[in-house]
Order: structure tokens, then C-alpha cells, then sequence
């Protein structure tokens, strides 16, 4: 009999690329974690988003032969839970690094050309009022040089910008780049214009930008995350914006605690995890996700397996 494929929490988006590659069950609108009984009963695959929370108690209540998240973030997941429950587990690693890389520039261009005060015509449409900052000439930071940090690197090159980079593991074409230079985490913090963060939500990376952090960083300067929440000590950066110790913030994730607070702050932008939200993004999600749904149906393990 054909397993069946149960989706849980997609939007509209990703339901329907989803449809057109694989032949779902059923899309439940909730989270697996508060999806109902009825429907988890009859889940043989499970393909979600990090906003399920897999946790131990969730997969005594998951009787299904896979967990397919989409994304590379596999925080929201209990392994090894479902390891004892005999529930293989797959991401989708490798979807869009250039795609979230370049949401770093977008809201960094919109936040130094002040687009989004034009857009509203907040201050009317006089341009003495929106005096900008050019990217060309600064120094760009990026701490985490994977994937998404090297792409970032390389748009910021792109504009002319000197690059700097903090990993305990180095990239070694970023280490053949005369144009890149790896720093300590001290010096990525101080000596950037622009700080942009790319660690995954990991045990030992909780917390990289904390107050220590922040207080490192020059009061010109601008942080970005289109890491993880996790990643950030949120009160000190609220703190610094307060302070004027730091110029800006720009958020495309945000602890829920301090969601209102950074989006109603004249020096921060926030994006609703939207770094990552492009069709061709997307579409690559649900062809990793296919491959491992038909690893699975065939009785083999996928290539993104992690347990």
C-alpha cells in the first residue's frame, strides 16, 4: 500500500509547489505538535516546517515511518526521541544559500536608503530628510562562513565592501581569498560596519551575539540576523538600540518575548522568517524532500538522513 504523505503547518505557497511534485494525503493547517490524533494516525511520511516541535511527548503520538523538515534548521526536532521511535528524520539542507544571503542586502539596503519611510512617505517626499549610506568602501563581518555566510560574503564583495569573517571552521576558498580575511570573534564584532550572522541554532552557539558581544561593537554599527532567534542575547541588542550604542538591527528572526518591541523601534526592521521565502527556494526544498519520500517508499535511507 502507498504510504501517505500528511503535511502539517504549510502555507498556501508550499502546499501547492508541494502538490505538484508529490501525491499528498492531506494538508493538516497546524503544526505537528497540535495537529489532532485522527490525523497523525494516519501519517506514514510527515513533511513540516521548524515551527513544529518535535519533541519526546510528540513522538509517542507519531506512528509514522518518516519526519521530513523543511529547511536546514533541525532544532525544533528531538532526534534522538525519534530515533527510539523508529522514525527516520531528513531536512533539506541545501535549498537557497544565495536566497537568504541575499535577504541580508535587502533589508540592509532598505535600512541605510531608508526605502521603507519613502514607501510610507513618512517624512513626505522631501530627500533632504533621507540623507543615505553607501555599502561600497565599509567592512562587512560575517560570523558562520558556510553555505549562506559565504554567499553573503561574495554579495558584499560584490559591492565593493571589505569582508571579514569569525568560524572555527574555515571555508578554504574563503582562506584563498585575498580579498577575505578570518579574524577573532572579538575583532569581527569591532572592526565590521556591518555584522551579519549565519550559525545555525546548535548546542555552543546560543547566545553568540550576547552582551559581551554588543559591547564590542562600534555604536555606527549594524547587526543583522538571518540566523536563528536563538543566536541573539535579545535585551542586550534591545538595549544597545536604546543606548544608542549600536545604529541598527535588522531581524528576520525575533525571540516571540521581543517581537513588538524590535518592530515598533525606529532603528530596527524585522521580516517575518522571511529570509528564506522564494519560489526557487521553495522549489528546491520540495525536490530534496521528494528524493527523501521516495528513499523512504523504496525502503532506503535518504541522503539527508539524520539519525
Amino acid at each position: 500500500m502507498t504510504q501517505k504523505i500528511v503535511s502539517y503547518g504549510l502555507d498556501r505557497n508550499m502546499r501547492s509547489i508541494l502538490d505538484d511534485s508529490v501525491d499528498v494525503y492531506e494538508h493538516c493547517p497546524k503544526p505537528l505538535h497540535e495537529a489532532p490524533q485522527s490525523i497523525l494516525d494516519q501519517t506514514d511520511i510527515a513533511v513540516t516546517l521548524v515551527f513544529s516541535d518535535i519533541n519526546p511527548d510528540v513522538c509517542t503520538r507519531v506512528n509514522c515511518d518518516g519526519i521530513i523538515s523543511l529547511g536546514a534548521g533541525v532544532d525544533h526536532i528531538n532526534i534522538e526521541a525519534c530515533s527510539e521511535r523508529d522514525i527516520t528524520v531528513c531536512n533539506t539542507p541545501h535549498y537557497g544559500s544565495r536566497t537568504v544571503a541575499e535577504h541580508t542586502f535587502a533589508l540592509l539596503l532598505s535600512f541605510e536608503r531608508h526605502l521603507n519611510a519613502i514607501e510610507n512617505k513618512e517624512l513626505g517626499f522631501d530627500r533632504s530628510r533621507y540623507l543615505s549610506q553607501q555599502l561600497s568602501g565599509k567592512t562587512f563581518g560575517a560570523v558562520g562562513t558556510g553555505g549562506i555566510g559565504k554567499a553573503a560574503v561574495r554579495i558584499a564583495q560584490g559591492f565593493n565592501m571589505e569582508t571579514i569573517g569569525y568560524d572555527v571552521d574555515k571555508s578554504q576558498s574563503l582562506v584563498d581569498d585575498e580579498a577575505f580575511t578570518y579574524v577573532s570573534k572579538h575583532d569581527v564584532f569591532s572592526k565590521s560596519d556591518y555584522v551579519g550572522l549565519y550559525v545555525p541554532a546548535v548546542p555552543g552557539t546560543e547566545k553568540t551575539v550576547d552582551k559581551k558581544a554588543v559591547q564590542g561593537m562600534r555604536d555606527d554599527a549594524i547587526l543583522i540576523n538571518t540566523a536563528r532567534a536563538a543566536v541573539i542575547e535579545h535585551q542586550a541588542v534591545y538595549n544597545a538600540l536604546e543606548n544608542n550604542d549600536l545604529r541598527g538591527a535588522l531581524l528576520d528572526v525575533v525571540d516571540e518575548d521581543y517581537e513588538e518591541r524590535f518592530f515598533n523601534h525606529d532603528k530596527s526592521m524585522v521580516t517575518p522568517h522571511h529570509a528564506f521565502y522564494t519560489e526557487q527556494a521553495l522549489q528546491n526544498m520540495v525536490e530534496q524532500a521528494k528524493e527523501a519520500i521516495q528513499s523512504l517508499r523504496q525502503g532506503d535511507q535518504p541522503r539527508t538522513t539524520l539519525n
